[in-house]
C-alpha cells in the first residue's frame, strides 16, 4: 500500500538564498535537509532521519 505524507513546513537554514539549505518536516520527529541545486534541477539530500537535537544541526556540504 502506498501512504503519502503530508510535508508540514520547510524553511531555508541559512542565510544566503542562492546556497541555503533547506529542512522538510516529514513527521513530527523525522527531518530532510538538503541543498537546492537549482542550475542542474537537483538536490543534494545530506540528513535524512530523527530530528536533531536543537543547535546540532547537521552541516550542508561545500558546493
Amino acid at each position: 500500500m502506498k501512504q503519502e505524507l503530508e510535508v508540514k513546513q520547510y524553511c531555508p537554514i541559512l542565510s544566503n538564498f542562492e546556497k541555503a539549505a533547506w529542512e522538510y518536516e516529514i513527521t513530527g520527529a523525522d527531518r530532510v535537509f538538503y541543498v537546492p541545486l537549482s542550475d542542474e534541477k537537483k538536490v543534494i539530500v545530506y540528513y535524512a532521519g530523527k530530528h536533531p537535537v536543537k543547535n546540532k544541526y547537521p552541516k550542508p556540504p561545500s558546493i
